[in-house]
């Protein structure tokens, strides 16, 4: 599942800090976030739980040491960022503050959104998308059939 970030708030609306930056890209299903001493997981739950109303099962970490940085309209990120892969139960529900919109994507269209710089796909999971599809996790195998 793909979401798109939703756009930069209007003036005066409460926004979480990350909001402004890079709105409107299709990117992973979620971001993690920890909060100090959580645990990796558990954040990945939470935050599943949180903006998608949905829950992971089969959890597990499949490049721990992914990073990247990304500009845009002055804005950098330059970040750490484990991924993660699961199964998800629950029909989603995302949150309209967090999310503009939903799509599952076939494995080949995101491979092809990958390989295209105007696809609208994040910096990152376009950086993510060939370390994944090298990994023989048995989700991701399942994905690409």
């Amino acid at each position: 599942m793909l979401r798109r970030r939703r756009r930069r708030p209007a003036a005066g609306d409460p926004a979480r800090p990350h909001q402004d930056r890079l709105p409107l890209v299709w990117t992973n299903t979620c971001c993690g976030h920890p909060a100090p001493g959580e645990d990796m997981a558990d954040a990945v739950h939470r935050r599943l739980a949180d903006e998608l109303g949905v829950r992971a099962t089969e959890l597990r970490m499949v490049l721990p040491d992914f990073s990247y940085r990304a500009s845009q309209d002055g804005i950098e990120e330059n970040e750490l960022c484990p991924v993660f892969v699961a199964r998800i139960t629950g029909e989603p529900e995302p949150r309209p503050d967090e999310v503009e919109d939903l799509a599952w994507w076939s494995w080949s269209r995101f491979r092809a959104a990958a390989d295209d710089p105007d696809s609208g796909l994040s910096p990152w999971a376009r950086l993510q998308a060939p370390l994944l599809d090298a990994l023989a996790d048995p989700l991701l195998v399942g994905a690409r059939s």
